[in-house]
């Protein structure tokens, strides 16, 4: 885990209507021009959501073999507080339909789901 004095440091971002969040530490880099001849996935697709409605994206590049995912903006770098930071109970991970949710955030802004996007692209 990429821990911070503060809790853990993620990059937050929007996938079917819900917030999201990545540690840093599988984030190599994140592209806010749209490139051409890219090979990416949506982050909806890895997740196991819906096709998100046309918003402004942001590709980040996950991992040792540089995977493009894109997510929709806005997307940040933030830390989730420690105290804030939940495992799922176990009846709702056994039956949990979302690829490589690995934790809860319950934040004043509202819930965020913690994604392991390696875990998520198998």
């Amino acid at each position: 885990m990429t821990e911070t004095p503060d809790g853990l440091a993620v990059v937050r971002f929007a996938a079917g209507g819900w917030q999201f969040a990545v540690e840093v530490s599988q984030v190599r880099a994140m592209i806010r021009e749209t490139e051409t001849g890219e090979s990416c996935v949506s982050a909806e697709s890895l997740i196991g959501l819906p096709p998100g409605s046309p918003t402004r994206r942001t590709r980040l590049v996950i991992g040792p073999e540089a995977r493009r995912v894109e997510v929709s903006e806005p997307v940040e770098l933030a830390s989730l507080p420690a105290d804030c930071l939940f495992p799922l109970p176990p009846l709702v991970a056994e039956r949990m339909t979302l690829v490589g949710i690995r934790a809860l955030a319950l934040t004043p802004s509202g819930p965020v789901l913690v994604v392991d996007f390696p875990v998520a692209g198998r």
